[in-house]
Protein backbone atom coordinates (compact mmCIF):
# COMPACT_ATOMS: atom_id res chain seq x y z
CA UNK A 1 0.00 0.00 0.00
CA UNK A 2 1.32 3.41 -0.73
CA UNK A 3 1.94 5.99 1.46
CA UNK A 4 -1.13 9.10 1.54
CA UNK A 5 -0.46 12.76 1.95
CA UNK A 6 -1.62 14.16 5.65
CA UNK A 7 -2.55 17.05 6.68
CA UNK A 8 -2.33 18.46 10.39
CA UNK A 9 -3.99 21.45 10.17
CA UNK A 10 -6.50 19.97 13.01
CA UNK A 11 -3.51 19.71 15.29
CA UNK A 12 -2.20 23.34 14.92
CA UNK A 13 -5.47 24.78 14.95
CA UNK A 14 -6.43 23.49 18.56
CA UNK A 15 -2.56 24.25 20.00
CA UNK A 16 -3.59 27.68 21.41
CA UNK A 17 -7.05 27.38 22.46
CA UNK A 18 -6.11 25.42 25.94
CA UNK A 19 -4.00 27.27 28.39
CA UNK A 20 -1.74 27.37 31.21
CA UNK A 21 1.01 27.40 32.80
CA UNK A 22 1.89 23.84 32.52
CA UNK A 23 1.72 23.75 29.25
CA UNK A 24 4.81 26.18 27.77
CA UNK A 25 7.16 23.41 28.18
CA UNK A 26 5.20 21.55 26.28
CA UNK A 27 4.78 24.07 23.64
CA UNK A 28 8.03 25.96 23.70
CA UNK A 29 9.83 23.67 21.38
CA UNK A 30 7.71 21.68 18.57
CA UNK A 31 9.85 19.66 16.50
CA UNK A 32 8.06 19.05 12.94
CA UNK A 33 9.31 16.41 10.21
CA UNK A 34 8.72 14.64 7.26
CA UNK A 35 5.89 17.04 5.98
CA UNK A 36 3.92 16.71 9.30
CA UNK A 37 3.77 12.94 9.64
CA UNK A 38 6.26 13.04 13.10
CA UNK A 39 5.86 15.96 15.14
CA UNK A 40 7.72 16.02 18.54
CA UNK A 41 6.62 18.24 21.10
CA UNK A 42 9.65 19.00 23.17
CA UNK A 43 10.54 15.54 23.71
CA UNK A 44 6.97 15.34 26.01
CA UNK A 45 5.01 13.29 23.10
CA UNK A 46 4.60 13.12 19.21
CA UNK A 47 2.19 13.15 17.08
CA UNK A 48 2.35 10.63 13.95
CA UNK A 49 0.45 10.32 11.08
CA UNK A 50 0.44 7.12 8.43
CA UNK A 51 2.16 5.44 10.80
CA UNK A 52 2.84 1.16 10.16
CA UNK A 53 3.43 -0.98 13.44
CA UNK A 54 5.23 -3.64 12.92
CA UNK A 55 4.99 -6.58 15.76
CA UNK A 56 7.10 -8.60 13.97
CA UNK A 57 10.19 -6.17 15.25
CA UNK A 58 9.94 -6.53 18.83
CA UNK A 59 9.82 -9.12 21.85
CA UNK A 60 8.07 -9.98 24.71
CA UNK A 61 7.57 -12.96 27.13
CA UNK A 62 3.79 -12.71 27.64
CA UNK A 63 1.01 -11.61 25.37
CA UNK A 64 -0.70 -9.31 28.50
CA UNK A 65 -4.44 -10.10 29.54
CA UNK A 66 -3.98 -13.04 31.93
CA UNK A 67 -5.27 -13.55 34.43
CA UNK A 68 -3.03 -12.64 37.60
CA UNK A 69 -3.38 -16.07 38.93
CA UNK A 70 -1.63 -17.52 35.67
CA UNK A 71 1.35 -15.03 35.93
CA UNK A 72 2.24 -15.48 40.01
CA UNK A 73 5.95 -14.19 40.71
CA UNK A 74 6.83 -13.42 36.52
CA UNK A 75 9.45 -11.14 36.35
CA UNK A 76 7.74 -7.51 36.26
CA UNK A 77 10.51 -6.87 32.95
CA UNK A 78 8.59 -9.95 31.11
CA UNK A 79 5.36 -7.55 31.36
CA UNK A 80 6.94 -4.52 28.73
CA UNK A 81 7.38 -4.65 25.12
CA UNK A 82 10.86 -4.49 23.90
CA UNK A 83 10.79 -2.72 20.27
CA UNK A 84 13.62 -2.61 17.85
CA UNK A 85 14.35 -0.92 14.65
CA UNK A 86 11.14 -0.90 12.54
CA UNK A 87 8.81 -1.41 15.03
CA UNK A 88 7.51 1.86 13.82
CA UNK A 89 7.78 2.61 9.93
CA UNK A 90 7.18 6.68 8.63
CA UNK A 91 7.44 7.61 5.41
CA UNK A 92 10.11 10.71 5.63
CA UNK A 93 12.41 12.07 2.81
CA UNK A 94 15.20 12.99 5.25
CA UNK A 95 15.95 11.18 8.87
CA UNK A 96 14.94 13.59 11.69
CA UNK A 97 17.29 14.24 14.42
CA UNK A 98 16.33 12.96 17.71
CA UNK A 99 14.10 14.86 20.50
CA UNK A 100 13.58 12.46 22.66
CA UNK A 101 16.10 12.53 26.19
CA UNK A 102 16.82 9.00 28.12
CA UNK A 103 14.80 10.37 30.64
CA UNK A 104 11.75 9.81 28.82
CA UNK A 105 12.18 6.19 29.11
CA UNK A 106 9.67 4.02 26.25
CA UNK A 107 9.47 7.20 23.98
CA UNK A 108 13.34 7.32 23.34
CA UNK A 109 13.05 3.45 22.71
CA UNK A 110 10.36 4.22 20.48
CA UNK A 111 12.11 6.87 18.52
CA UNK A 112 15.23 4.37 17.97
CA UNK A 113 12.49 2.04 16.61
CA UNK A 114 11.56 4.40 13.93
CA UNK A 115 12.15 3.07 10.93
CA UNK A 116 12.02 5.95 7.91
CA UNK A 117 10.27 4.94 4.65
CA UNK A 118 11.55 6.67 1.17
CA UNK A 119 8.45 8.59 -0.16
CA UNK A 120 8.28 6.14 -2.84
CA UNK A 121 8.38 3.42 -0.72
CA UNK A 122 5.84 0.86 -1.14
CA UNK A 123 4.51 -1.52 1.72
CA UNK A 124 2.86 -4.98 1.90
CA UNK A 125 -1.32 -4.27 2.49
CA UNK A 126 -1.62 -4.41 6.31
CA UNK A 127 -4.91 -3.32 8.01
CA UNK A 128 -5.84 0.51 8.83
CA UNK A 129 -7.02 1.76 11.64
CA UNK A 130 -9.11 5.22 10.60
CA UNK A 131 -9.55 6.17 14.82
CA UNK A 132 -7.11 8.59 16.35
CA UNK A 133 -4.73 5.69 18.77
CA UNK A 134 -2.97 6.74 21.79
CA UNK A 135 -0.26 4.48 22.22
CA UNK A 136 0.34 3.77 25.48
CA UNK A 137 2.71 2.16 28.28
CA UNK A 138 1.32 1.21 31.91
CA UNK A 139 4.22 1.17 34.12
CA UNK A 140 2.07 0.18 37.18
CA UNK A 141 -1.58 -1.09 35.79
CA UNK A 142 -2.75 -2.91 39.47
CA UNK A 143 -2.60 0.72 41.38
CA UNK A 144 -5.43 3.04 40.97
CA UNK A 145 -3.34 6.37 41.68
CA UNK A 146 -0.96 5.00 38.53
CA UNK A 147 -4.37 4.27 36.58
CA UNK A 148 -5.83 7.59 37.05
CA UNK A 149 -2.76 9.45 36.07
CA UNK A 150 -2.41 7.82 33.20
CA UNK A 151 -6.37 8.16 32.32
CA UNK A 152 -5.52 12.32 33.50
CA UNK A 153 -2.66 12.09 30.72
CA UNK A 154 -4.79 11.01 28.17
CA UNK A 155 -7.60 13.52 28.76
CA UNK A 156 -4.98 16.06 29.13
CA UNK A 157 -3.41 15.73 25.42
CA UNK A 158 -6.80 15.06 23.56
CA UNK A 159 -7.87 18.41 25.59
CA UNK A 160 -4.65 19.89 23.98
CA UNK A 161 -5.33 18.08 20.95
CA UNK A 162 -8.66 19.31 20.44
CA UNK A 163 -9.60 15.83 19.98
CA UNK A 164 -12.95 13.89 21.99
CA UNK A 165 -11.70 11.28 24.01
CA UNK A 166 -15.30 9.61 23.32
CA UNK A 167 -13.45 9.19 19.74
CA UNK A 168 -9.95 7.77 20.94
CA UNK A 169 -8.65 4.01 20.29
CA UNK A 170 -6.16 3.12 23.01
CA UNK A 171 -3.09 0.74 21.83
CA UNK A 172 -1.78 -0.80 24.91
CA UNK A 173 1.97 -1.47 24.23
CA UNK A 174 2.57 -3.72 27.41
CA UNK A 175 2.39 -7.23 28.28
CA UNK A 176 0.35 -7.06 32.26
CA UNK A 177 -2.00 -9.15 33.46
CA UNK A 178 -5.65 -8.65 34.02
CA UNK A 179 -6.00 -6.30 36.83
CA UNK A 180 -9.32 -4.70 38.95
CA UNK A 181 -9.09 -1.27 37.60
CA UNK A 182 -8.53 -2.70 33.72
CA UNK A 183 -12.11 -1.83 33.34
CA UNK A 184 -11.89 1.29 32.93
CA UNK A 185 -10.12 1.47 29.61
CA UNK A 186 -13.09 -0.25 27.91
CA UNK A 187 -15.24 1.94 29.88
CA UNK A 188 -14.01 5.07 29.28
CA UNK A 189 -12.92 4.20 25.51
CA UNK A 190 -14.68 3.49 22.87
CA UNK A 191 -12.23 0.71 21.53
CA UNK A 192 -9.09 -0.41 23.43
CA UNK A 193 -6.33 -3.14 22.19
CA UNK A 194 -3.77 -4.95 23.61
CA UNK A 195 -0.63 -4.67 21.31
CA UNK A 196 0.05 -8.70 21.93
CA UNK A 197 -3.71 -9.28 20.64
CA UNK A 198 -3.44 -7.08 17.76
CA UNK A 199 -2.72 -7.80 13.81
CA UNK A 200 0.97 -8.19 13.34
CA UNK A 201 1.37 -4.95 11.02
CA UNK A 202 -1.27 -2.19 11.35
CA UNK A 203 -1.31 1.36 9.26
CA UNK A 204 -2.42 3.75 11.84
CA UNK A 205 -3.72 7.64 10.30
CA UNK A 206 -3.08 9.54 13.65
CA UNK A 207 -0.84 7.85 16.26
CA UNK A 208 -0.24 9.77 19.56
CA UNK A 209 2.76 8.35 21.61
CA UNK A 210 1.89 9.44 25.08
CA UNK A 211 3.22 11.06 27.88
CA UNK A 212 6.14 9.12 29.68
CA UNK A 213 4.90 9.22 33.04
CA UNK A 214 7.35 11.41 34.40
CA UNK A 215 6.17 14.06 32.55
CA UNK A 216 2.35 13.48 33.78
CA UNK A 217 0.93 16.86 35.20
CA UNK A 218 -0.37 14.94 38.27
CA UNK A 219 3.02 14.45 39.51
CA UNK A 220 3.57 18.13 39.03
CA UNK A 221 2.38 18.80 42.82
CA UNK A 222 3.15 21.79 44.25
CA UNK A 223 4.11 23.19 40.94
CA UNK A 224 0.65 25.33 40.80
CA UNK A 225 -2.28 26.55 43.03
CA UNK A 226 -4.58 25.70 40.13
CA UNK A 227 -4.50 22.78 38.10
CA UNK A 228 -6.16 22.50 34.34
CA UNK A 229 -9.15 20.12 33.68
CA UNK A 230 -9.68 18.20 36.54
CA UNK A 231 -13.41 19.15 36.76
CA UNK A 232 -13.58 18.33 33.10
CA UNK A 233 -11.66 14.57 33.81
CA UNK A 234 -14.13 13.65 36.39
CA UNK A 235 -17.15 14.74 34.42
CA UNK A 236 -16.06 12.37 31.45
CA UNK A 237 -15.79 9.52 33.35
CA UNK A 238 -18.37 9.78 35.33
CA UNK A 239 -20.21 10.44 32.25
CA UNK A 240 -19.67 6.66 31.51
CA UNK A 241 -19.85 5.08 34.97
CA UNK A 242 -22.48 7.68 36.60
CA UNK A 243 -24.14 9.28 34.35
CA UNK A 244 -27.26 10.09 36.49
CA UNK A 245 -25.72 11.14 39.30
CA UNK A 246 -26.28 14.91 40.41
CA UNK A 247 -22.77 16.32 41.06
CA UNK A 248 -24.27 19.68 43.08
CA UNK A 249 -26.47 18.22 45.89
CA UNK A 250 -25.86 17.70 49.45
CA UNK A 251 -28.37 16.15 52.05
CA UNK A 252 -27.51 17.67 55.15
CA UNK A 253 -29.89 15.39 57.10
CA UNK A 254 -27.96 12.56 55.97
CA UNK A 255 -24.47 12.80 54.19
CA UNK A 256 -22.44 9.59 53.65
CA UNK A 257 -19.80 9.26 54.89
CA UNK A 258 -17.35 6.42 53.21
CA UNK A 259 -14.29 4.73 55.44
CA UNK A 260 -11.64 3.21 53.20
CA UNK A 261 -10.93 -0.29 54.48
CA UNK A 262 -7.50 -1.83 53.63
CA UNK A 263 -7.26 -5.36 53.29
CA UNK A 264 -5.12 -8.48 52.09
CA UNK A 265 -5.67 -8.88 48.11
CA UNK A 266 -3.77 -10.17 45.25
CA UNK A 267 -3.18 -7.27 42.79
CA UNK A 268 -0.54 -8.59 41.04
CA UNK A 269 2.24 -11.25 40.06
CA UNK A 270 5.06 -9.87 42.58
CA UNK A 271 3.08 -10.04 45.82
CA UNK A 272 1.21 -13.49 45.48
CA UNK A 273 0.69 -13.28 49.20
CA UNK A 274 -1.37 -9.93 48.70
CA UNK A 275 -0.08 -8.47 51.60
CA UNK A 276 -1.24 -4.94 52.23
CA UNK A 277 0.49 -2.23 54.65
CA UNK A 278 -1.65 0.74 56.18
CA UNK A 279 -4.58 -1.47 57.39
CA UNK A 280 -6.38 -0.13 60.09
CA UNK A 281 -6.45 -2.04 63.00
CA UNK A 282 -9.60 -1.01 64.65
CA UNK A 283 -11.97 -0.74 61.73
CA UNK A 284 -14.82 -1.39 63.75
CA UNK A 285 -14.34 0.82 66.76
CA UNK A 286 -13.52 3.76 64.18
CA UNK A 287 -16.66 2.80 62.49
CA UNK A 288 -18.55 3.01 65.70
CA UNK A 289 -17.77 6.63 66.83
CA UNK A 290 -17.97 8.23 63.69
CA UNK A 291 -21.18 6.71 63.42
CA UNK A 292 -21.95 8.34 67.12
CA UNK A 293 -20.22 11.27 66.15
CA UNK A 294 -22.71 11.73 62.71
CA UNK A 295 -25.87 9.91 64.25
CA UNK A 296 -28.41 9.60 61.59
CA UNK A 297 -26.14 9.86 58.93
CA UNK A 298 -24.88 6.94 56.71
CA UNK A 299 -21.35 5.31 57.69
CA UNK A 300 -20.20 2.55 55.63
CA UNK A 301 -16.56 0.18 55.88
CA UNK A 302 -16.29 -0.85 52.30
CA UNK A 303 -12.94 -2.97 50.94
CA UNK A 304 -12.75 -1.45 47.35
CA UNK A 305 -11.06 -3.97 45.72
CA UNK A 306 -14.14 -6.19 45.98
CA UNK A 307 -16.20 -4.02 43.83
CA UNK A 308 -15.92 -3.85 40.08
CA UNK A 309 -13.95 -0.37 39.18
CA UNK A 310 -17.15 1.38 37.84
CA UNK A 311 -18.82 0.97 40.75
CA UNK A 312 -16.38 2.20 43.03
CA UNK A 313 -16.16 5.63 41.09
CA UNK A 314 -20.55 5.38 41.50
CA UNK A 315 -19.73 4.86 45.23
CA UNK A 316 -16.87 7.92 45.49
CA UNK A 317 -19.47 10.25 43.47
CA UNK A 318 -22.18 9.81 46.07
CA UNK A 319 -19.74 10.07 49.09
CA UNK A 320 -19.72 13.50 51.25
CA UNK A 321 -16.86 12.46 53.63
CA UNK A 322 -14.29 9.87 52.05
CA UNK A 323 -12.07 8.80 54.75
CA UNK A 324 -9.19 5.86 54.54
CA UNK A 325 -5.26 5.46 55.28
CA UNK A 326 -3.39 7.20 52.56
CA UNK A 327 -3.09 4.44 49.70
CA UNK A 328 -4.17 3.96 46.16
CA UNK A 329 -8.43 4.04 47.22
CA UNK A 330 -7.94 7.51 48.08
CA UNK A 331 -7.87 8.63 44.38
CA UNK A 332 -11.33 8.35 44.08
CA UNK A 333 -11.29 11.74 45.72
CA UNK A 334 -11.14 12.74 41.91
CA UNK A 335 -14.48 11.72 41.60
CA UNK A 336 -16.13 13.14 44.93
CA UNK A 337 -18.47 16.22 44.93
CA UNK A 338 -17.28 19.33 44.75
CA UNK A 339 -18.85 20.20 48.34
CA UNK A 340 -17.05 17.02 49.80
CA UNK A 341 -13.81 16.25 51.83
CA UNK A 342 -11.05 14.31 52.18
CA UNK A 343 -9.85 13.02 55.77
CA UNK A 344 -6.91 11.35 54.96
CA UNK A 345 -4.81 9.11 57.91
CA UNK A 346 -1.56 8.48 58.18
CA UNK A 347 1.04 5.50 60.08
CA UNK A 348 4.09 7.24 61.62
CA UNK A 349 5.32 7.09 58.66
CA UNK A 350 4.11 8.22 55.33
CA UNK A 351 3.76 11.53 56.50
CA UNK A 352 5.34 13.57 53.64
CA UNK A 353 3.18 11.98 50.78
CA UNK A 354 0.44 14.49 49.51
CA UNK A 355 -0.37 13.66 45.95
CA UNK A 356 -4.30 12.88 47.34
CA UNK A 357 -4.01 16.56 49.27
CA UNK A 358 -2.86 18.22 46.24
CA UNK A 359 -6.15 16.94 44.61
CA UNK A 360 -8.13 18.02 47.05
CA UNK A 361 -6.79 21.05 47.34
CA UNK A 362 -6.82 21.69 43.09
CA UNK A 363 -10.07 20.91 43.09
CA UNK A 364 -10.95 23.18 46.36
CA UNK A 365 -12.10 19.63 48.12
CA UNK A 366 -12.04 20.23 51.80
CA UNK A 367 -8.94 18.20 53.51
CA UNK A 368 -7.75 17.31 56.68
CA UNK A 369 -5.41 14.66 57.81
CA UNK A 370 -4.33 12.93 61.07
CA UNK A 371 -1.03 11.75 61.60
CA UNK A 372 -0.19 8.89 64.12
CA UNK A 373 2.82 9.87 66.49
CA UNK A 374 2.80 6.90 69.25
CA UNK A 375 4.77 4.02 67.88
CA UNK A 376 2.93 1.91 70.26
CA UNK A 377 -0.02 2.74 68.10
CA UNK A 378 1.65 0.51 65.74
CA UNK A 379 0.77 -2.95 66.06
CA UNK A 380 3.41 -4.27 63.36
CA UNK A 381 4.66 -3.06 60.25
CA UNK A 382 1.44 -3.15 58.29
CA UNK A 383 -1.37 -2.21 60.47
CA UNK A 384 -1.84 1.49 62.69
CA UNK A 385 -4.28 1.70 65.55
CA UNK A 386 -6.42 4.80 64.69
CA UNK A 387 -7.49 7.14 67.71
CA UNK A 388 -11.09 7.03 66.49
CA UNK A 389 -12.35 9.93 68.76
CA UNK A 390 -9.78 12.25 66.74
CA UNK A 391 -10.82 11.48 63.82
CA UNK A 392 -14.65 11.05 64.42
CA UNK A 393 -13.88 14.70 65.22
CA UNK A 394 -12.29 15.76 61.96
CA UNK A 395 -15.35 14.14 60.41
CA UNK A 396 -17.78 16.19 62.76
CA UNK A 397 -15.91 18.78 61.56
CA UNK A 398 -15.97 18.10 58.25
CA UNK A 399 -19.54 18.11 58.64
CA UNK A 400 -19.87 21.35 60.17
CA UNK A 401 -18.09 22.94 57.41
CA UNK A 402 -20.58 21.43 55.06
CA UNK A 403 -23.83 21.73 56.35
CA UNK A 404 -23.24 25.30 59.10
Amino acid sequence: MRKTENSTTWITQNLTKFDHPLLDNIRKDKHTFCNGRFISHNGYFAVLTHVVIDKNQSTSQRRGGENVSEVLNRNKENEFIKTTYGFFKVFCESKPVKTFSPSSGHLKEWEESLEFLELSSDIPSVRTEDMVTFAIVRYDYANLYWVMVDLYDIYFLTTFLGLNPNNIHILIVDAHPVSIPDDIWWILFPKVTRIGQASNTVMFKTLVWGLHRGNSPLLKNGDFNMFPLLEEFKHFVLSKTDPLQNLSDINCNNVTVTIVLRRNYVAHARNPSGRVGRKIFNEQELLKNVSKALKGHTVTGIQLDLLPIDKQIRLASRTDILVGMHGAGLSHVLFVPIHACLIELFPITHSTLSHFEFIARWRKIKYAKWQNKDKSMEIDQDTTKVDTEKVAALVLNAYHQMCP
